[in-house]
């Protein structure tokens, strides 16, 4: 076999390895290791041990085989077995994972997410002592250039590999569930904890990362660093304002969030006017209901402008009237339960508020309500 092919097939087994590397940590860095929501159980902490070693020994493997292919291929041999047993007790999703078509989620067994772990890093334990055995020439590590150009070009590299596990974190991090009907939220002005509220540009929507967003006004919850962010469960271009609950992983938390936004106030901008004005205006004094009132046009609720509100509270009926942008809005009423109806209502032209304890000064409360035509 000539020299120039075994060298070829040298660096296909290296990008080869540094793939599976990547899958590794990208699965790794979706990990609720460090959750706010509570302390991880210690089968994530087993997870993640599991993902480390089938992440790093590839990485390991690839850069050592530079030099030393009989070790990489000792490493591989050791690591298959052990990666591919943990992998199976835990019953780590991989196959889930990488041959994933939507939902629902295809069942693979334990087994096969095992299988996927084992072959990939038997092979290349065998490759490398192949190599190793015959003598193959070595690849060459130094190349003569200047220092700093030797150092632009590892940073280069770094950074690369940097990204790719960025992107594997993203992709599993957006794959999940649809989001069934969880009913619309109440109004609120503060996000709840874990939650970032913000508005945003969805600039792309792909199946594989989910929609991409650049941040626009930031209402809380997001660091000042992250300027994009990726959303789950929006499947067309536009602006919306979000409000997404963070997955837990490092990168998906921190580097590059990603958003969960099931059953979550999130919606297009221009259905957005109750949420705006509470954020951009969020003091006042008493308990402030606040809503939309909607009719509809053959084509859907649209806002209605000078629609009749009654809210009834412990001091008797408050008669008000949506504003231009349909929206219904009273403040420093007394503590207390609440209820919301129009005079001639439509399929949902009245909600109450049924919590345990009453609304107290400062608190925000409110609904849609559907109005007839005839209103």
């Amino acid at each position: 076999m000539k020299r120039s092919l075994k060298l070829l097939l040298s660096w296909l087994a290296v990008l080869f390895g540094l793939s599976l590397s990547v899958l590794g940590f990208g699965l790794l860095s979706v990990l609720p290791l460090a959750s706010s929501f509570s302390p991880p159980h210690p089968k994530t902490w087993l997870n993640g041990l599991t993902l480390l070693v089938f992440g790093a020994v590839p990485f390991l493997a690839s850069v050592v085989a530079f030099r030393n292919r009989k070790l990489a291929s000792s490493l591989c041999f050791v690591a298959a077995p052990l990666v591919s047993v943990m992998v199976w007790l835990t019953e780590i999703e991989l196959a889930d994972v990488i041959f994933y078509h939507g939902y629902p989620r295809d069942q693979y067994t334990p087994a096969a997410s095992a299988a996927i772990t084992f072959v990939p890093l038997l092979l290349l334990g065998y490759f490398w002592s192949i190599a190793h055995r015959y003598d193959w020439p070595l690849m060459p590590l130094r190349i003569t250039l200047p220092t700093w150009t030797r150092a632009v070009l590892t940073v280069t590299a770094g950074l690369l590999f940097f990204v790719l596990v960025c992107g594997m974190s993203v992709r599993v991090a957006s794959i999940g569930e649809l989001p069934g009907d969880c009913g619309g939220p109440p109004p609120f002005s503060k996000p709840y904890p874990d939650h970032a509220v913000f508005t945003a540009r969805v600039i792309n929507v792909d199946r594989i990362t989910g929609a991409m967003a650049i941040v626009q006004e930031r209402f809380g919850g997001l660091p000042w660093w992250n300027k994009v962010v990726f959303l789950k469960f929006i499947d067309r271009k536009g602006t919306y304002f979000i409000d997404g609950r963070f997955e837990e992983g490092i990168v998906t938390r921190w580097v590059v969030p990603v958003l969960d936004l099931k059953c979550s106030g999130s919606c297009p901008i221009e259905a957005a006017g109750v949420e705006l004005r509470l954020f951009r205006d969020n003091h006042w004094d008493g308990v402030r209901i606040i809503g939309r009132a909607l009719q509809s046009t053959g084509r859907g609720w649209v806002p209605t402008s000078g629609a009749t509100v009654i809210v009834e509270g412990p001091n008797g009926s408050v008669t008000t009237a949506a504003d231009r942008s349909g929206i219904y809005d009273l403040r420093g009423l007394p503590e207390g339960h609440y209820t919301i109806h129009v005079p001639n209502p439509g399929l949902h032209g009245t909600c109450r508020d049924f919590r345990e304890g009453t609304l107290k000064s400062g608190d925000v409360w409110g609904c849609d309500l559907l109005v007839n035509s005839t209103e």
